[in-house]
């Protein structure tokens, strides 16, 4: 597979309404403009996008800093779920990553909204973090089953320390911009993040300054005290999440963050990013993301999710569920006459309400989803 054009060979402004990613120089800086809506999801497009953009940074001369911003109330939602489910696509994102890290000109990432999964990983990535007082990060991968595979867990531990980061990969915690620049994971605030965020790139490219790479944080120095979060984290997350793949990979690489140099701890990451991909928990978990998107309409049509709870719930033995075959089937059975009787339209109707109000494990996907897939 041929890699992406060399800098000298792309066009110096890229303004296609119709592309996801334009970009166009103000000044000695390329602003890059992230633009696919609703949430800026990083499709393969827009990681296609950000490598050019990488590439042209460094291959034009005239160039000396870059801004990488995006349109609409979200900075970066993330990954596309869709692709998922489907064949990998080059260049993934944690190969857009390095490569955005690895530019020899300073880069900017202009974050005026949400900065989520993905997209925290792409402004973690850029050199300097810009973001309204108002925006937030998050990690909420352990939410779809995964972890962050992009870079995230070797570079937020470096900017922040061992137990922030633990804390929020394992839980999908949003941190509030003020927050997140006290520990050490954005730099400056500012009410305009792009006109920041350029000012900022123009000044940095005419200093020549060096690029400061998240991946030489030193946040985990002394290693002493964050050796004994990994340590107590590992510990409760065998006790209380035995059965859940995410959590134990996270931990894995957070220790791996600590004790191995970059390019070791990202093996280490893509691994285990790997090994969440094919969990049968990430499936459930995605098909039960999409769910809960898709019941919206069925509930506008009358379907009442906490009466399927109520019904779903008479299947469950005295006492705590142990969620065995027998009581699994039985449950079952009543989301199937659920949905012949008209009271749900779909599977879906089902897998929601037996999670949201009958108690069905969330990592399973609904119990309808979890009797499929048997």
């Amino acid at each position: 597979m041929s890699g992406p054009p060399s800098g000298d060979a792309l066009p110096l402004i890229c303004d296609d309404p119709a592309a996801l990613v334009r970009w166009a120089p103000v000044g000695p800086v390329l602003v890059v403009t992230i633009d696919h809506p609703p949430v800026n999801a990083l499709s393969h497009a827009v990681r296609v996008g950000l490598m050019q953009a990488a590439e042209l940074l460094d291959g034009h001369d005239a160039l000396r800093a870059m801004v990488i911003r995006s349109t609409g109330t979200v900075f970066i939602g993330g990954a596309d779920i869709r692709e998922f489910s489907g064949p990998r696509r080059d260049p993934m994102l944690n190969a857009v990553c390095h490569r955005i890290e690895a530019c020899t000109k300073p880069v900017v990432a202009a974050v005026q909204g949400a900065a989520l999964g993905g997209g925290f990983e792409v402004a973690l990535a850029s050199h300097y973090r810009v973001a309204a007082p108002s925006a937030e990060v998050a990690f909420p991968e352990v939410l779809l089953g995964v972890l962050p595979g992009a870079g995230g867990t070797q570079r937020a531990p470096r900017l922040c320390g061992a137990a922030l980061a633990l804390e929020l990969m394992l839980t999908g915690r949003r941190l509030a911009a003020p927050d997140a620049l006290a520990a050490g994971l954005l730099d400056r605030l500012a009410e305009d993040p792009v006109a920041d965020a350029v000012a900022w790139a123009t000044a940095l490219g005419a200093s020549a300054a060096e690029p400061r790479r998240s991946r030489d944080g030193t946040a985990l120095i002394p290693r002493v005290e964050h050796d004994l979060v990994v340590r107590e984290t590992r510990d409760r997350v065998g006790r209380e999440q035995a059965h859940l793949t995410a959590p134990a990979q996270i931990v894995a690489c957070i220790d791996a963050a600590l004790h191995l140099p970059f390019d070791d701890g990202s093996a280490v990451e893509a691994a285990a990013f790997m090994t969440c991909l094919a969990s049968p928990q990430r499936a459930a978990l995605v098909h039960l993301f999409f769910a809960e998107r898709a019941v919206r309409a069925s509930v506008a049509a009358g379907v009442d999710l906490e009466a399927l709870g109520a019904r779903l719930r008479t299947a469950l033995p005295p006492g705590d569920p142990s969620w065995d075959d027998a009581t699994c089937s039985a449950m079952a059975a009543i989301g199937a006459s659920l949905i012949e009787s008209g009271a749900a339209t779909a599977a879906i109707d089902v897998d929601v309400a037996s999670v949201r109000h009958a108690g069905f494990p969330r990592y399973r996907g609904g119990v309808l989803f979890d009797q499929d897939a048997r």
